[in-house]
């Protein structure tokens, strides 16, 4: 099957998940294990301005793990419709307005550090 083709992506039965499958989701769940540990580790400063924006890639991340567990299992035991395709589609869709709705928090966040320094800036002179 064609994998730009509708029906592979659309098909309620697909074939079992193949080596290269498993090993490239194990991998996605490796990176974001790493990417857990990293985000935990700059969030040891708890009165950063990015802690709860970070706190929510944390949780992110971690749902994300369960996902990739729970299409891992429903694939391996050959669930005919939760582990369809299609859902990959709707994981890939749902997390770019994730990370379009986190990117404008971010420049939210990044603008308000610069309006504080400005101001910290500012005061310095004042008596």
């Amino acid at each position: 099957m064609y994998i730009f083709s509708p029906a592979y992506w659309f098909n309620l039965r697909p074939a079992p998940l193949s080596g290269p499958g498993k090993l490239l989701t194990l991998i996605i769940i490796l990176a974001l294990i790493v990417l857990i540990v990293f985000l935990k580790k700059k969030m040891q400063d708890r009165k950063s301005i990015y802690f709860a924006f970070y706190r929510h890639l944390v949780n992110c991340a971690f749902l994300n793990i369960f996902l990739c567990f729970l299409w891992l299992f429903f694939t391996y035991e050959l669930i005919p419709i939760v582990s369809a395709r299609f859902w990959i589609i709707i994981w890939i869709i749902s997390m770019g307005a994730w990370i379009y709705q986190k990117s404008k928090i971010l420049k939210k966040i990044t603008k308000d550090r610069a309006a504080a320094e400005a101001k910290i800036e500012y005061n310095k002179y004042l008596p």
